[in-house]
């Protein structure tokens, strides 16, 4: 009697979850963000709807907690989704935002380096909803760092990848 309840049990949830899916119901996703400032990830997991943060700190994080003043998170669109469901994978994506393009190495020098005026203007720029602002913060702390570091906002097509950035070096990045 108790094996049969139990089978009835997981059939039932297994011809759920084939309806849900049918349905265009997603079982799990995923996106991150970073925060402009620490450079922490944030990866948003979704499960049946319910989102699940899960936060990771990096070397470029834990650099700048122990020497920057305490901040309030402001965080960054990567530009694309994942969504799965029993028969299905969905990949969305968007326009990212400019600091996945800036290496924490890069930054963590201009803002070691930079004058704090300047500081403060990269930080507006960069957190800005205009997307031009924001190239010209990379920008700023790039060729703070490297003279010849290209700003795409005047340089490159949108469809040329910055050799600067982490996909243009490979999985790993810098």
């Amino acid at each position: 009697m108790k094996l049969r309840i139990l089978i009835y049990s997981i059939l039932s949830i297994l011809l759920l979850a084939v309806a849900l899916s049918m349905c265009g119901v997603f079982f799990w996703g995923t996106t991150s963000y970073t925060c402009s400032r620490c450079r922490a990830i944030k990866t948003k997991i979704t499960i049946l709807g319910l989102p699940i943060p899960i936060m990771k700190a990096t070397d470029y994080t834990r650099w700048y907690k122990a020497t920057q003043p305490s901040h309030r998170c402001y965080w960054c669109w990567c530009g694309s989704e994942r969504e799965y469901s029993l028969h299905t994978m969905a990949l969305g994506c968007g326009r990212r935002h400019e600091i996945w393009t800036l290496p924490p190495d890069i930054q963590q020098r201009f803002i070691k380096e930079a004058p704090s005026t300047n500081v403060a203007t990269f930080y507006a720029l960069l957190e800005s909803k205009d997307r031009n602002d924001q190239m010209k913060a990379v920008g700023m702390a790039g060729r703070h760092v490297d003279p010849d570091y290209p700003l795409e906002l005047d340089a490159q097509p949108s469809d040329t990848p910055n050799p600067h950035s982490p996909s243009a070096q490979g999985a790993g990045g810098r």
